[in-house]
């Protein structure tokens, strides 16, 4: 049962079936694989268009090793069964902190769903994602039909305000506008 203070975290990609009894190989999506992909752990199987399937998997074996870890699953008993779930996420419940220790502590999944605003005021979307690319991470801005991508740095993004559910940005919106000439001059 989901507590008050709880999130569902994706936390591996699933890859190629390794062997015949059933072992995948895994992208890691934690920086806490130890806590994560502990024996006895259940994950939910999310589909590759991360839409949650009823299937519960028990984790019964584990051999991390970064780029080449490998999971056994009690559900899955075979490579055929395996080859099933290639390409699928697997979330996993963790407990939130009822308080953040400071105003910049915070889990990324307490971000997803806070508005953002402009640094007038005025609201800018809805953070529907947050992306965890090589050179920072960013935010994935709901703004009307479109999503834009915001860089996650405190220059841009100075308050994460999760107790008033808001992120305020330190720019207006006619960045965003200067933003878009800029990209299709590039094009």
């Amino acid at each position: 049962m989901k507590s008050v203070n709880s999130t569902q975290v994706k936390v591996a990609r699933i890859g190629k079936p390794h062997g015949i009894q059933g072992w995948v190989t895994i992208e890691e999506l934690t920086d806490q694989p130890e806590l994560r992909f502990q024996i006895g752990n259940q994950f939910h199987l999310l589909s590759p268009d991360f839409k949650k399937s009823s299937k519960i998997l028990t984790l019964s074996g584990c051999n991390l090793a970064g780029s080449n870890s490998l999971l056994a699953f009690a559900e899955i008993n075979n490579r055929d069964e395996a080859e099933k779930i290639r390409n699928h996420f697997l979330s996993l419940e963790i407990e939130l902190p009822a308080t953040n220790l400071n105003s910049d502590d915070f889990h990324v999944q307490q971000i997803i769903g806070l508005k953002s605003f402009f640094a007038n005021g005025e609201e800018c979307g809805e953070v529907v994602e947050v992306l965890n690319l090589p050179f920072q991470d960013c935010l994935a801005i709901k703004r009307g039909k479109q999503e834009i991508l915001i860089p996650f740095v405190k220059e841009l993004v100075p308050t994460v305000d999760i107790s008033n559910s808001k992120i305020i940005f330190s720019f207006n919106e006619k960045y965003l506008t200067s933003m878009e000439n800029i990209a299709k001059v590039d094009e």
